[in-house]
């Protein structure tokens, strides 16, 4: 199924000669790396904990990796009541989270994406247990067997290379030993909503161990209605499983195959954007109301498979990863109007499979030259298989049907290597060469009074990239680590496949500098740390929509600078504090061809094109602000456990020509809860926004409607979890 052309093998002599002078350059040293730990437990002298990441595809003490990274344990993301990727903006600066559809639209420091398309892939990579997620809809995860999640910021273009053009989030999920071991917890909340989660792992036998996991979440009531047709909107029902295998045949072998299925079903909707009247005058309703004489239905289903297999050499690591992923989605959805004459209603069949083999050569910690070497090779198959519109919105056409997809061919060599200069110092430099072959196909056939069509276009584009970072750290005595990188990050290119001749949008290019701080203080009670940054960002991957059809289109650059900190106080055993901070300054530095939007007399709205220089990158505020506070009370037979997380957001605009906005935002989590002396039993009451602040998790501007998608409401609700 991956298949590799023979032009990729010849331009890319040069990466795997870098390759294989990484790996003999650590032909001498003693040991492989080993597998990545668990973050250590806290200290029992109240110090805060180390944490060890995989930044750098390699066990690391966080504060050892000259990258920004945010990283969030288990304990921490149920304290703060955290139940999927969406959630995690609220303890990651720099990070927001839009979800449109069942998309996942994540973006870090102005960089990511408003489409949502099964032939395009997040600028924002998502990794699980070293597999890439490539659709938008992988992105979206419920959590339930969580270690930790990293979230890494800048392009991480040569390790991971696969479009983590602005940084990408990993999810690492718990591992099996021998001791069995089992968690199982129910919640209920208010909307009728139920949730269960259960965890089982332990030997099967001297050599293998194994796990499951399972979540069930079932919402009863939605947030809202259509009071035209009675449905109950913005209510979602899902469900996950997840099995992973570990053998260990030998003293030096391991071999790790890990298998997941999850579901997301519901009715998602999209109401009229506030200040706008779309045809036909639809009103302005309070909540998350609409009224629109269409229904709505969203439905996504993933699944796949994956075997890693890694063997101790007597100098080097050996990983081989294999993996496999299929998805299917149907959605369907009106434009915000109540008049039927104006109606367009979207169904969308969304089709798409991947495939993705990685082979990687590593040098053992702690040695003169850290090397890291691979080569990856992806493929991806996608599309809307079919696309159909209908409406009277579509006069005189009474519908529009569309079959298409993109199939992508995709190989990369990378090497990256970090050389200690002295006591402290390290100098990292790392190469990528990625080679993106696109294949394209297009029908077209209309629903009309009159002879028309049908019409059809197919065609093929190559894409050849190489992307590179260049790190200095230096660790001073006090533990202090500063830093200084560049770096460039890469999206391919690909077609507009729902306009027939179909038209192609170009890659775009991020060159980031990075200067950067992590310190661990006052005997390991203080933990701060600090990045700046400067993004030059060149043809941008923008859309609009026309009549409900998206368009990618390039033609802007941008600028992009800030600031992001992290920190956490141990002020005793029984407290902890936390802080994170974003300053990010996105602006266009060039987009001549914007859309710039007017309300239309009589509602809709009037699309012309025009500059947006100097105007905001969409869903970038210019600062947001996160405090969270972790209080613990020793009781004879357990303690009370008390969790504040505060949020606050600056605001955003939904589009290049500002002017749909969502204004700045406050939202508070907290729970309460007991839990035994033993740790095997908890008793918890959560609640998430409790300010109820109604927000925009998405905004946009189209010719038929001007649109909104609200975030959840106040939600609270009591939570019961047995450990063994």
């Amino acid at each position: 199924m991956i298949t590799m052309a023979c032009s990729l093998q010849r331009s890319a002599r040069t990466g795997l000669l870098l390759a294989l002078i990484a790996s003999a350059s650590g032909a001498a040293l003693a040991q492989a790396t080993p597998a990545a730990p668990a973050p250590a437990a806290a200290a029992d002298d109240g110090g805060i904990a180390e944490i060890v990441v995989t930044a750098q595809r390699r066990a690391q003490n966080l504060q050892n990796v000259p990258i920004a990274v945010t990283a969030l344990a288990a304990k921490t993301l149920e304290a703060a009541n955290i139940q999927g990727t969406p959630d995690l903006v609220i303890l990651t600066p720099g990070l927001t989270f839009n979800s449109v559809g069942g998309y996942g639209q994540p973006r870090i420091r102005g960089i990511g994406t408003t489409a949502d398309t099964p032939t395009l892939e997040n600028p924002i990579a998502t990794y699980v247990d070293g597999v890439y997620y490539a659709h938008q809809g992988g992105s979206i995860l419920s959590f339930n067997n969580i270690e930790r999640i990293e979230v890494l910021k800048g392009p991480q273009g040569t390790l991971f290379g696969r479009n983590a053009t602005g940084g990408l989030i990993q999810i690492i999920t718990r591992e099996p030993g021998q001791a069995v071991e089992g968690e199982a917890s129910l919640s209920y909340e208010n909307y009728k909503t139920l949730t269960a989660n259960a965890y089982l792992g332990g030997g099967l036998s001297e050599t293998v161990a194994a796990d499951l996991a399972l979540y069930v979440r079932r919402q009863g009531d939605g947030y809202g209605d259509n009071l035209v047709t009675g449905q109950e909107i913005n209510k979602t029902d899902s469900f996950a499983a997840r099995s992973k295998w570990v053998a260990t045949p030998g003293d030096h072998t391991k071999l790790t195959f890990i298998a997941d299925y999850a579901r997301n079903s519901g009715a998602t909707a999209q109401g009229p954007a506030p200040g706008t009247t779309p045809p036909g005058g639809t009103p302005l309703l309070d909540g998350q109301d609409v009224a629109v004489p269409a229904p709505y239905r969203n439905r996504f289903t993933q699944g796949g498979a994956s075997l890693k297999i890694e063997h101790e050499f007597d100098v080097l690591h050996f990983a081989s990863t294999t993996a496999y992923r299929k998805s299917r989605g149907t959605i369907f959805f009106p434009n915000a109007v109540t008049d039927p004459a104006f109606l367009t209603l979207v169904k969308l069949y969304d089709r798409a499979e991947q495939a993705s083999q990685e082979f990687q050569l590593q040098s053992p910690a702690g040695a003169g030259l850290d090397w890291t070497a691979g080569l990856y090779l992806f493929y991806a198959d996608g599309g809307w298989r079919p696309a159909a519109l209908s409406g009277g919105g579509l006069a005189p056409l009474t519908g529009i049907a569309f079959d298409s997809g993109q199939k992508t061919y995709s190989g990369a060599l990378y090497g990256q290597s970090t050389i200690h200069l002295g006591e402290g110092t390290g100098l990292t430099l790392g190469l990528r060469y990625t080679i993106d072959r696109r294949k394209w196909h297009a029908e077209q056939s209309f629903d009309a009074p009159f002879p028309l069509g049908p019409f059809a276009d197919e065609g093929k584009k190559t894409f050849r990239k190489l992307t590179w970072r260049v790190s200095l750290d230096h660790k001073f005595d006090s533990g202090v680590l500063v830093y200084a990188s560049a770096n460039r990050g890469f999206k391919s290119g690909g077609f507009n496949d729902l306009v027939i001749p179909a038209t192609p949008y170009l890659p775009e290019t991020l060159d980031a500098y990075e200067v950067g701080l992590k310190s661990t203080l006052f005997d390991r009670r203080l933990r701060f740390n600090a990045a700046g940054f400067y993004y030059d960002y060149k043809n941008l991957q923008v859309t609009r929509y026309s009549n409900g059809i998206l368009v990618l289109y390039n033609g802007a650059g941008a600028e992009i600078y800030g600031l992001d900190l992290d920190a956490e106080a141990s002020v005793s055993s029984w407290l902890r504090l936390g802080l994170g901070l974003s300053l990010v300054h996105g602006r266009y530095t060039s987009f001549p061809n914007a859309d710039i939007t007017t309300p239309a007399p009589g509602g809709g709205t009037i699309i012309a094109t025009g500059s947006a220089k100097g105007n905001r990158l969409s869903y970038t505020p210019d600062w947001t602000l996160n405090l969270s506070a972790d209080y613990s009370v020793p009781l004879p037979n357990g303690s009370l456990d008390l969790n504040m997380t505060y949020y606050h957001s600056d605001g955003f605009v939904g589009s290049p020509d500002e002017r749909l906005r969502q204004g700045r935002y406050d939202t508070l989590n907290a729970s309460f809860g007991w839990t035994s002396r033993d740790k095997n039993w908890a008793v918890t009451a959560f609640g998430r926004n409790l300010t109820d602040k109604r927000y925009a998790a998405a905004i946009y501007a189209q010719a038929n409607g001007d649109g909104v998608q609200y975030a959840a409401p106040r939600t609270y609700g009591l939570r019961v979890r047995r450990s063994f």
